[in-house]
């Protein structure tokens, strides 16, 4: 999978200007992205204590349908996420995350023995924004989403490749840890709210997915041989 989404990357990295084919630089797992839960399928996000008297599956929300485009530094995050206690509760989540190349924490490994090798080649990123907005019976939900923990404190930066979804150390995939607040429009009481600040306590969760490279269409492939034939001539002229 690794392989496959680094040749989507390198294809959809070329880009086409006035002067002719020109390579763009991109990070290592730059393409698009299908994503679905991790290994384990439990579930993509998890918001601790989002709904007031139920814990367990409750915590959780597994990706429906999901995608994410990264190229040019800037990653995008999006999925409808389905509560694991009731299905009938159904969130939309936007985020877009900004490369960064060195931080003073850790990578978010979950595992007793540690980060895997693969650690070594994952990418890192800033939160840049991030809503989740409720669906359905959920309409007039929205929650900002933000670093967590806060830099300052303890820096564990959202983080993409292979094993980083901390889940699974052979798939490719994306782990955040992550704090929402923000506010009930119809002032429904399923959740962890205070009714005296009309706004959530300011919980924390986090996203952990697992990602499967999107084939380019024919025409892509297309381009990308094209790119390869022009060099091949290149060479032989030379």
């Amino acid at each position: 999978m690794r392989i496959k989404g680094t040749i989507a990357a390198a294809a959809t990295a070329v880009l086409i200007s006035a002067s002719g084919l020109m390579a763009a630089t991109t990070g290592m797992f730059e393409g698009e992205y299908d994503v679905s839960n991790a290994d384990n399928g439990q579930h993509g996000v998890w918001l601790k204590n989002f709904i007031t008297g139920h814990g367990g599956a409750y915590n959780y929300w597994g990706v429906e349908q999901g995608h994410l485009s990264y190229h040019d530094g800037e990653a995008r995050l999006t999925a409808t996420v389905e509560n694991q206690g009731d299905n009938s509760l159904q969130l939309y989540l936007d985020m877009v995350f900004m490369t960064r190349h060195d931080f003073a924490g850790a990578p978010k490994c979950e595992w007793g023995d540690g980060c895997p090798p693969s650690a070594a080649d994952w990418e890192y990123f800033s939160i840049s924004s991030g809503t989740l907005s409720g669906i359905g019976s959920l309409s007039g939900l929205e929650l900002t989403l933000s670093q967590f923990p806060d830099p300052s404190y303890a820096d564990h930066p959202p983080q993409l490749g292979v094993g980083a979804n901390s889940k699974s150390k052979t798939e490719l995939g994306f782990a955040s840890w992550l704090a929402w607040s923000g506010l009930d429009a119809s002032g429904n009481q399923l959740y962890d709210f205070d009714m005296h600040s009309q706004v959530y306590s300011g919980q924390h969760g986090d996203i952990n997915i697992a990602l499967e490279a999107v084939p380019l269409p024919a025409a892509g492939w297309l381009l990308f041989a094209a790119v390869g034939g022009l060099a091949a001539a290149g060479r032989r002229k030379s």
